[in-house]
């Protein structure tokens, strides 16, 4: 046979005529043949010594580090086996009966499974099962039920302008307060298309507390009218907030009159168009004066 020598598993002592070897934390792998000793030119009888595997058993049974969870929230298993497994040995994780991928590596006795930002489709009952040609058939673990509650997203104020209509060369801020300020993605939009800061330099979106808002500025009427929305972790939207941009007015055509030298009684017109209807669509805005002096509509 092969020399023994001292390692961190074996070790040698001697107590006047009394040899003994002590192998610390044996293996199978290592430690499993036929040993003796020889003492100049005499040997001892030959001892047979077999290494077997400690039974693969679950020294603490599975558990969840929390089982009712909120949507989001990452999901945690633990358990401890008698040791670790070996290389012909397989952990497959299931929910329901249905096998869960995990490409986990386990080195020690320890094992662990992380799933992260669960959602309410993922609640159900959990367990593992260790499978190897050695084993006979499967280790299962016990049953964990996990509960991931569907998310309750609310606005504690909608949506809304901080003016509106508003003149082309402004800026355009819409703010909105949700109950929490954790959500994972708020997403503003404008007739259905998101709007990122990456694409338009115009755009900037901040987020103080529950507070979300976004700021355009230079706004153009072409670009930037039309109904925005903010939607909350692709689930629930705002109602949509219709924004007026106005281009500055101008006479298209300027004042005229439909006879300058009427006769006493008469009615005369006059007229003239603007490049955009007035927004309030009354005549509250329009100033009509005669000889530098305002008139009524009365008058």
């Amino acid at each position: 046979g092969q020399p023994i020598e001292q390692d961190e598993h074996i070790q040698f002592t001697q107590d006047g005529p009394k040899l003994k070897l002590t192998i610390k934390n044996a293996q199978p792998s290592d430690h499993t043949g036929t040993y003796s000793v020889q003492v100049k030119t005499i040997e001892s009888d030959r001892l047979t010594v077999a290494v077997e595997d400690k039974p693969l058993t679950f020294v603490k049974d599975l558990k969840a580090k929390k089982a009712d969870l909120d949507e989001n929230e990452t999901l945690e298993f633990f358990c401890v086996l008698s040791r670790p497994i070996k290389a012909d040995e397989t952990i497959q994780w299931y929910c329901d009966e249905v096998q869960i991928p995990a490409d986990e590596e386990y080195a020690s006795e320890k094992v662990n499974l992380e799933l992260p930002s669960v959602d309410s489709t993922m609640s159900g009952d959990y367990y593992l099962e260790i499978s190897g040609p050695d084993l006979g058939k499967p280790l299962k673990s016990a049953t964990v039920r996990v509960i991931v509650k569907p998310e309750e997203i609310r606005f504690v104020k909608p949506l809304r302008a901080l003016k509106n209509p508003l003149n082309e060369g402004e800026a355009l801020i819409l703010e909105c307060e949700l109950d929490k300020p954790n959500y994972k993605s708020v997403m503003f939009s404008l007739n259905e298309k998101p709007l990122s800061e990456n694409e338009d330099n115009r755009i900037r979106v901040t987020h103080t507390g529950n507070k979300w808002q976004i700021k355009i500025d230079n706004v153009k009427q072409e670009a930037d009218a039309g109904e925005y929305m903010v939607t909350v972790n692709e689930k629930v939207s705002s109602p949509k907030v219709k924004i007026t941009i106005m281009k500055p007015l101008r006479f298209v055509e300027d004042l005229t009159v439909s006879k300058s030298e009427p006769v006493v009684e008469e009615t005369i017109t006059l007229q003239c168009e603007l490049s955009s209807p007035l927004p309030t669509g009354d005549s509250k805005d329009v100033s009509l004066t005669l000889n530098g002096k305002s008139l009524s509509i009365d008058q």
